[in-house]
């Protein structure tokens, strides 16, 4: 409820007033002007206070002012890059070779067939494409287990097919 009331009786229009005689007060305070006191005082003002006081504003003030100035803006954040590919055609000249040694040697990893490359063809690849290496290898084997997965798939219905046509189903090789 505190809040609710507080936000009935808050005046826009009320609140920028007060902001900008507030700042007009901060730039006559800043260029050595008197300013007068918008604000009723409640009793006596003690003369030493008051003198503290305005030292304490001086002081302020002019570590405002040079701050101001001596400030940089703040650098523009950096928006993170998305990652698009760039050149799927890297490796396009030794695929065949790549394919090759991914038969043969189902555990090399990515980093061995481009150090291969680098050997094989100094000058056209080097290290920074590993990371595109590691995306064509992972596609490659992506593809190749589809491969695999439909040609199981097929395989089995094939069979399916003759167990149900056959009447006399003979049992698949090695599965006995």
């Amino acid at each position: 409820m505190a809040l609710e009331d507080l936000q009935s009786s808050s005046d826009p229009v009320s609140l920028l007033e007060t902001v900008r005689r507030c700042r007009a007060s901060l730039a006559s305070l800043s260029a050595g002007q008197e300013v007068q006191e918008q604000r009723p005082r409640s009793g006596a003002v003690d003369p030493e206070q008051a003198r503290k006081e305005q030292r304490t504003l001086s002081r302020f003030l002019r570590n405002l002012q040079m701050l101001w100035q001596e400030s940089q803006p703040l650098p523009e954040p950096r928006q993170k890059r998305r990652y698009t590919p760039r050149q799927r055609t890297l490796f396009l000249e030794h695929r065949e070779q790549i394919e090759q040694w991914l038969e043969r040697e189902a555990g090399i990893n990515a980093a061995e067939i481009l150090r291969r490359l680098i050997r094989l063809a100094p000058g056209t690849y080097h290290e920074g494409q590993l990371r595109s290496m590691e995306r064509r290898v992972k596609e490659w084997r992506t593809a190749r287990a589809e491969r695999l997965l439909r040609s199981l798939r097929s395989a089995g219905k094939e069979s399916e097919t003759e167990v149900t046509s056959n009447p006399v189903a003979t049992p698949i090789e090695g599965n006995n």
